[in-house]
């Protein structure tokens, strides 16, 4: 026999049922309350359904009392709505509300077992992320550190060259200054005048001279 019903007949489906008494009974909230609810037989697993149309509806606001959303609801997972939600939660919350009663989570126990296994994946999950944050951030760290040690290092080699090339220069003009100098002295020495000096032979072959000359022009002597 066919378990599950389509959205037009839980639309056409009772609200109530007749108790024993004559009086109506109310079957639960349109939408939320699980199929085998309107058939008059509720299970500790009607419950979950209807706390996971609850959930379904306040993660991705979609509303199960509206048939078309009700439709999409059964069709897609939570996570289709919603992308912020994990794999592991919209899987959960589409067990919660099969409409086959036999592919349902059947017990409280076994949803909350279902539950701590995804909270202890996620913290595990939160933990790796968070180590491999930091471990990232490390290494993003030493990066930066090795370049600035880098850039450091070379600005350190050019200051260096930069002390060795204004070393250099100032002891050429240093050199150059003192050979100057020393040019200079050597132009002031050659500048100098040689005081004459005659010797005696030099004084009496002038004198000679001197007379040879006069007895050559007598007239020399009389001037």
């Amino acid at each position: 026999a066919r378990v599950d019903l389509s959205v037009s007949e839980l639309e056409e489906a009772k609200k109530t049922r007749v108790l024993p008494d004559g009086k109506t009974a109310g079957l639960g909230t349109e939408g939320y309350a699980a199929p085998e609810q309107y058939k008059g037989k509720p299970c500790q697993a009607s419950d979950i359904y209807a706390l996971g149309m609850t959930l379904y509806q306040l993660l991705t606001h979609q509303d199960p009392q509206d048939a078309g959303d009700l439709l999409e609801m059964r069709e897609h997972h939570p996570k289709d709505f919603n992308q912020n939600l994990t794999q592991a939660c919209s899987d959960l919350i589409r067990k919660m509300i099969k409409v086959r009663v036999e592919e349902r989570i059947q017990q409280v126990e076994e949803l909350e077992k279902q539950i701590f296994n995804i909270t202890d994946q996620e913290e595990q999950k939160r933990k790796q992320q968070a180590k491999e944050a930091d471990e990232l951030l490390k290494r993003l760290q030493a990066e930066q550190d090795r370049k600035l040690k880098e850039q450091e290092a070379k600005k350190q080699a050019e200051l260096a060259r930069e002390r060795q090339r204004k070393e250099q220069e100032a002891k050429k003009k240093e050199e150059e200054r003192k050979r100057a100098e020393a040019e200079a002295a050597q132009r002031k020495q050659k500048k100098v005048k040689k005081p004459l000096t005659f010797s005696g032979e030099l004084i009496l072959d002038l004198i000679g001279g001197f007379f040879l000359e006069s007895f050559s022009y007598p007239g020399l002597l009389d001037a």
